[in-house]
């Protein structure tokens, strides 16, 4: 898959899930996922949802943008969420799951024959 294809796929998961995160918390949102254009910052009280936003440490990671960011000051959690989309894991599960339903009678041995020991 070339790589902006996978990127678009990407951004197309993590927009769902950021509109159903504002959903969820009441933030005020467009009516259909897939019309919902996220901002880098909405905030709604004590919760704040940051979208694609760098997180500042103080060592240097590489890897400092995840895709949403959820922090509430008043109950004072942090939820990061990154999402990894492969597809090698898809056709794994789907290599697993055509093993399983071939052998979900169990192995048969009728071609099998007895071996007497000496």
């Amino acid at each position: 898959m070339a790589k902006n294809e996978y990127l678009m796929r990407h951004d197309k998961v993590c927009t769902h899930l950021h509109y159903s995160i504002r959903k969820a918390l009441g933030i005020e949102t467009a009516d259909k996922w897939y019309t919902h254009m996220p901002k880098p910052v909405y905030e709604e009280g004590d919760v704040t949802v940051l979208w694609n936003q760098a997180v500042h440490t103080d060592r240097e990671v590489t890897a400092d943008r995840p895709d949403i960011t959820i922090k509430n000051k008043k109950l004072n959690y942090l939820i990061v969420i990154i999402i990894i989309i492969i597809i090698i894991i898809i056709i794994i599960i789907i290599i697993i799951i055509i093993i399983i339903t071939s052998y979900s009678e169990g192995p048969t041995f009728k071609s099998c024959r007895p071996v007497r020991l000496p």
